[in-house]
């Protein structure tokens, strides 16, 4: 039987021979992996560090990448015409400015074979150069995760609370916005305004960065559902009480939860589903796991009018962010807002609405409005307000957008399907 060691150096020559057979048509080739130590090659923070990538941020011309898991880690081939030994100083660069680039094997082949580095990379945990320590067993493998664990979870920490804070913010400060609040008024709502918005932001996002830190760490994600159910009602517990009872971020704070548990289990371990897939399935589990009957309006609106708002949105694997993001470069926030007003489910409006004819009678206002022109877009903004129309779910969904473009322009692993 072969040992987990055993393992590691046939993965090993199995990808030197893959190399060689690339460098057969390819002028040069790259291999970047993560140096983490120990036998598990394939431990939730290589996962992390290999994942963190977005490998057109290398700044270099290549005509393919492969992405393979092995018994060695996790890692990427990319193949390249660029001349080997310049590229190697480019890569190099990558990784001495790339945050968690110390963590990373960049190798350059070309066809004479492996280029090397002029200076020896240091220790981790001191000067001394790595290789002594290796030699040496000078920090024991304990010492040298934790450190790893520590700079990696920091940049994912702050890196998640800024996209976080940037998508929320984005979507408040847009104005003129139809009766939603703004950093300019109330909207159509008398209990709230921006400074209570922000307040409530700053109350769920320590919750929500503590169910990205969880999701690392699932073994069974259907046994352990319940405890990110949990977390998602203590987000809202938090969000009462920083608004004394003002419901500001309930139904975002249900999208948030739900796509940050799937963005950190799908990123710290191999999956078979892609990222939107991988949505649905956690929904599923969410939603069936949290049996409670709730006397709410979105229960109503779904029985009475089998309007599924924010559920069937997260259900869907959400489908309508998924078609915006699409074009989203090409789009103002202002119209995304308009296109989910007029396409998505929100039993916001409904509620707001009254009955189900006069909620699509609100919806057909913005069919032609013309977004270039700016006093059609404030009278029908300065309309919804006097008639205390408003459009969470829509709000909510921009938000929810601005956040995924961001995890795409950022991960290699998460993109849209075609």
């Amino acid at each position: 039987m072969m040992t987990i060691s055993d393992k590691i150096l046939e993965a090993r020559e199995q990808r030197y021979l893959l190399i060689q057979e690339k460098l057969r048509n390819h002028q040069t080739i790259v291999l970047v992996r993560v140096n983490f130590p120990g036998k598990n090659k394939n431990h939730y923070l290589a996962n992390l560090i290999i994942h963190s990538l977005k490998i057109d941020d290398f700044a270099f011309s290549y005509t393919n990448k492969e992405f393979i898991h092995s018994e060695d880690g996790p890692y990427y081939l990319i193949t390249s015409s660029e001349i080997a030994d310049d590229l190697k100083m480019k890569l190099i660069y990558y990784e001495e400015t790339y945050e968690l680039g110390r963590f990373l094997d960049i190798d350059v082949y070309g066809q004479n074979g492996l280029i090397s580095r002029k200076h020896k990379r240091k220790c981790y945990l001191c000067d001394e150069l790595a290789h002594v320590c290796v030699r040496e067993k000078k920090h024991s493998l304990n010492e040298l995760v934790d450190f790893i664990a520590k700079q990696t979870m920091n940049y994912y920490i702050n890196d998640l609370t800024s996209i976080l804070n940037e998508a929320i913010e984005k979507e408040l400060i847009l104005d003129p916005k139809f009766g939603l609040v703004t950093i300019r008024t109330k909207g159509s709502h008398d209990d709230m305004d921006y400074q209570l918005m922000r307040k409530a932001k700053e109350a769920i996002i320590p919750y929500l960065l503590e169910i990205f830190k969880k999701s690392l760490l699932i073994k069974d994600l259907e046994q352990e559902i319940s405890l990110f159910i949990k977390l998602g009602q203590e987000a809202e517990a938090a969000m009462f009480n920083a608004t004394k009872g003002v419901n500001a971020y309930k139904g975002l704070i249900f999208h948030l939860s739900l796509l940050i548990l799937t963005y950190g289990y799908y990123i710290s371990r191999q999956t078979e589903d892609d990222f939107f897939a991988l949505i649905k399935i956690v929904a599923k589990l969410v939603l069936s796991s949290n049996q409670k009957k709730y006397d709410t309006f979105g229960e109503i609106a779904n029985e009475k009018y089998e309007i599924k708002g924010a559920k069937g949105e997260a259900l869907s694997g959400y489908i309508h962010v998924q078609n915006v993001l699409r074009s989203f470069a090409n789009m103002s926030l202002l119209e995304v807002l308009v296109k989910y007003i007029i396409d998505i489910e929100d039993t916001n409006l409904l509620k707001r609405a009254g009955e189900y004819g006069q909620y699509l009678e609100i919806k057909k206002l913005f069919k032609n409005l013309d977004l270039s022109n700016f006093d059609q877009v404030e009278t029908l903004s300065n309309y919804c307000i006097e008639n205390k129309w408003s459009f969470g779910g829509s709000a909510d969904l921009l938000i929810v957008t601005i956040f995924v473009d961001h995890l795409i322009k950022k991960h290699e692993k998460i993109y849209l399907n075609q």
